[in-house]
């Protein structure tokens, strides 16, 4: 069995810009840095979402940009990411950017399922989105004795994701509720639908006596629908 090749063995490093020191079991040696003999191949896919990233990553912050004042209560974690990954399936899908794969997407974790305990029943028609929901005791979660009354904003995002300027963004705000009552209500929210594509969002915040709580729990936030695409 040959002895084992130390380090101090070895002969200087041929050059530090293309070389790297191996070790293993059997000693080290330097070696060629990948892609000095020949050109480094990336896979397909992932050289094309690496292309794709380069348009998707701006177009995400374009978004958060947009709905900065609707986010700055969340607890959004890697929110530029999560986008950017779904504009990017967008773009291998269709060759281009939009919200299609956008509908039912959270802006925070937990979602907005955690908070709300109703279905929202979605309603196209002409060029109007209704969202409708029933308001009952219980219906929202209280997660602590400070916060005493809810509400509701319904947001639509639309425009050109891709371009600089591009979006455009309209909203309406729901009456408040008591956490308090015991009666049976419907929350219904009615925004225009511009042409080309859009996005409607729904936020849930819960309020501690005049103002909306400190925590990102008492939020939740949520893309319901999309269209024009």
């Amino acid at each position: 069995m040959s002895a084992k090749k130390n380090t101090w063995d070895l002969p200087p490093c041929p050059d530090p810009e293309k070389y790297i020191l191996v070790k293993t079991k059997e000693g080290a040696y330097w070696r060629r840095k990948r892609g000095t003999v020949k050109p480094a191949r990336l896979n397909g896919v992932f050289a094309q979402n690496v292309l794709n990233s380069k348009v998707a990553s701006p177009a995400a912050k374009r978004i958060i940009q947009k709905l900065h004042s609707f986010l700055h209560e969340l607890n959004t974690g890697r929110l530029t990411a999560r986008l950017a990954g779904l504009l990017i399936k967008t773009i291998n899908q269709k060759g281009y950017m939009d919200f299609s794969l956008l509908k039912g997407f959270e802006f925070q974790n937990p979602p907005l399922g955690n908070l709300l305990y109703a279905q929202v029943d979605v309603v196209v028609k002409d060029s109007t989105i209704t969202l409708r929901f029933p308001i009952y005791h219980g219906v929202m979660a209280k997660r602590n004795d400070l916060v005493k009354d809810f509400y509701f904003e319904a947001v639509v995002l639309y425009g050109d994701v891709a371009a600089d300027n591009g979006l455009r963004i309209d909203s309406t705000i729901s009456r408040l509720y008591s956490f308090a009552d015991k009666g049976k209500y419907t929350c219904e929210m009615s925004l225009d639908l511009p042409e080309g594509p859009w996005m409607v969002i729904l936020k849930a915040i819960c309020q501690e006596e005049d103002m909306p709580s400190a925590h990102w729990r008492h939020f939740g936030m949520r893309v319901v629908e999309v269209g024009g695409n």
